[in-house]
């Protein structure tokens, strides 16, 4: 059995758990932070100790009680397994917070999943990855929004920029289905579980879409699309994307969550004008009075994502800059490396993946007595742990 599906098992696991509504994604980082697990993973084959040690976190009874059978449940386990094998099955993979593949860019922000599941080219938000617009709207929108939204998407994705939608009926549809007819890329965020497909009308689209780009939801497969995810599903929407764009929207519509997640998240929003005799632009017009961006054309948004895919190519190249500099001063003068740099060094070659003592002491051509203390305090202070004699990057590290 290969690591992936190991991991694919255990993060479905640690799903699993927060379904139940007994560990929630809070707890759970708390568990990180205060070091009672070193990995989200380690739940997954967690030890009495370390079950012992959350139980002694919680002050009521019947909680203790409750989260230490949850933990050692051979039936969620099992159900775990199942759920691996039909994520197998249907090319269904798992990323979670401590893996390279997760987004960087959803790092930096509070309240991100800590487990997503996709079908697709996850490179497409890679640390590479090209610049992004997330294209949403109405359900039910006029002539005017379907015009907007295939015109902007067309020519975003001609310009190389990625569009993301929810894959909702209407203007999620119409934006996925230009990009795609404009041979662009675009992600489509579910709600609900990558095998359990809504709008269901959308499954030759979802098909599409998973060949040619890719589908993400923190949703395991088996969980329905119901109600109340839609709003949290709209956090990740806003929080991959550089910017976004609203099409059309009611006063009261759902897209108006994704606006407000992207205010928070520190993404410009851009709003399409209406007219104040139009339903479907009441939430626009809010929009643009609290102070929102007006969107005339792709032009608006080409030119804000062209500062940034600069500024990123700028900080790209002084992160490249600064490696250079010190994989130079480690062949020319190790000894004038600072414990700081030195910490770096072994994080960076974490990164790849896990090693030994020995290996890191080849790789970095420190002497022992130099690296074991460098070592210590990187496990100290959490950033890294040992497993089997190997190190790795903790979750407080990632």
């Amino acid at each position: 059995m290969d690591q992936d599906y190991l991991n694919l098992e255990a993060d479905l696991f640690v799903s699993e758990l927060m379904m139940s509504g007994l560990l929630g994604g809070r707890r759970i980082r708390l568990f990180l932070e205060q070091k009672i697990i070193h990995s989200l993973r380690d739940l997954y084959s967690i030890s009495n100790d370390a079950v012992g040690r959350i139980s002694r976190t919680l002050i009521n009874e019947e909680e203790r009680h409750k989260i230490k059978t949850i933990l050692t449940d051979l039936k969620i386990k099992d159900t775990a397994r199942r759920k691996a094998e039909t994520c197998r099955r249907q090319e269904i993979f798992s990323v979670n917070r401590e893996d390279a593949m997760y987004p960087s860019c959803m790092k930096s922000l509070d309240g991100m999943p800590l487990i997503l599941y996709g079908k697709g080219d996850m490179s497409i938000l890679g640390t590479r990855r090209m610049p992004s617009a997330a294209i949403v709207g109405s359900r039910r929108p006029t002539l005017y929004g379907v015009t907007a939204t295939r015109e902007i998407a067309a020519e975003l994705a001609r310009h190389g920029v990625c569009v993301i939608s929810g894959l909702a009926r209407g203007i999620d549809t119409v934006a996925h289905e230009t990009t795609l007819q404009a041979s662009g890329k675009t992600v489509a965020v579910l709600a609900g579980g990558l095998d359990q497909v809504y709008p269901p009308e959308n499954l030759d689209l979802f098909a599409r879409i998973s060949q040619e780009g890719l589908v993400l939801s923190e949703m395991p497969v088996g969980q329905k699309a119901l109600r109340q995810y839609f709003p949290a599903r709209n956090r990740i929407l806003s929080g991959l994307a550089d910017v976004v764009a609203i099409m059309e929207a009611g006063e009261f519509s759902g897209t108006l969550h994704t606006a407000s997640f992207a205010a928070a998240q520190g993404r410009d929003v851009f709003v399409v004008p209406g007219t104040i005799y139009a339903q479907q632009s009441r939430g626009n017009l809010h929009l643009i009075r609290d102070g929102a961006e007006i969107l005339l054309s792709a032009e608006d948004i080409l030119t804000r994502l062209g500062g940034l895919t600069f500024m990123r190519e700028m900080d790209e190249i002084r992160w490249n800059e600064e490696r250079i500099s010190l994989g130079r001063r480690m062949t020319e003068n190790p000894d004038s490396l600072t414990q700081k740099e030195c910490m770096q060094v072994i994080i960076d070659h974490l990164c790849l993946s896990e090693k030994t003592m020995d290996e890191l002491i080849e790789i970095t051509g420190f002497a022992f007595g130099k690296l074991a203390p460098i070592i210590s305090e990187l496990e100290l202070s959490g950033k890294i742990m040992e497993r089997g004699r190997r190190y790795a990057l903790t979750f407080l590290c990632t």
